[in-house]
């Protein structure tokens, strides 16, 4: 789904009105705190990303890989008010580039993974040249990456939403397991179940389950889709 910049940079404005590029971790930093990250193979840069955390706002970047191309999943968090619920929603770039140099690119932004040495940190970090917000006189936003692919992800079956499922681990699984394999996909999102059916009754009694939404498709990435396919086929199968 493609989404114009000047909405995607309209909506991460309000998803990140305290987070500056210039700052990591609650410090200020200088530029000659950065240096350049380059790599061999493209996997080292994949990733979470956190941009912002805080009592207002949070914001990461999901970094992987799918075949021969990249996604990066934005997740968003936003708070208008403190006793209000978090307001979450997903946004996926559309052709995402990373090079073995580090400079990333896509149709909303361009950037690049770099090295930061600073506080007595040394942090994996991805600088986004523009910045998501228009305070503090910021010119570029910085996401210090925190953890693995499938970091904080939900479930009994994370693998399906940050890995290629191979098939033959699929023709090893039950049915049941299939079927909540394909179907925890969509209870990530926050999809709403069919009151009172058998998906709905699973995943209500799971602590991380928060049904939002009645369409979560257009949030799906490319990897998602093509994994929902293997399990539908593998569950088809007499």
């Amino acid at each position: 789904m493609n989404f114009p910049k000047s909405l995607l940079i309209a909506f991460l404005v309000i998803l990140s009105l305290h987070t500056s590029g210039q700052i990591l971790n609650g410090g200020r930093i200088e530029e000659s705190d950065l240096s350049d990250w380059s790599s061999n193979d493209i996997s080292e840069f994949f990733g979470v990303y956190k941009f912002s955390d805080n009592i207002q706002s949070k914001v990461i970047f999901r970094v992987m890989g799918f075949q021969n191309s990249i996604i990066v999943q934005v997740e968003s968090y936003y708070k208008y008010e403190a006793n209000m619920d978090w307001d979450h929603n997903f946004m996926n770039l559309n052709n995402p580039r990373i090079d073995l140099d580090g400079t990333f690119s896509c149709d909303e932004f361009k950037g690049k993974f770099l090295n930061y040495r600073g506080f007595g940190l040394e942090k994996n970090v991805l600088k986004i040249n523009e910045a998501f917000t228009f305070f503090d006189d910021q010119v570029y936003e910085l996401g210090s990456r925190i953890g693995n692919t499938n970091y904080k992800l939900k479930g009994r079956f994370t693998e399906a939403s940050t890995e290629l499922l191979n098939p033959k681990e699929l023709y090893k699984m039950s049915s049941t397991d299939l079927k909540l394999m394909r179907n925890e996909i969509f209870a990530r999102y926050g999809y709403k179940f069919k009151p009172g059916g058998e998906m709905d009754s699973y995943f209500s009694r799971q602590s991380w389950y928060k049904p939002e939404f009645t369409d979560v498709n257009k949030y799906l990435t490319a990897l998602e889709r093509y994994n929902i396919e293997l399990i539908r086929t593998e569950e088809q199968r007499p």
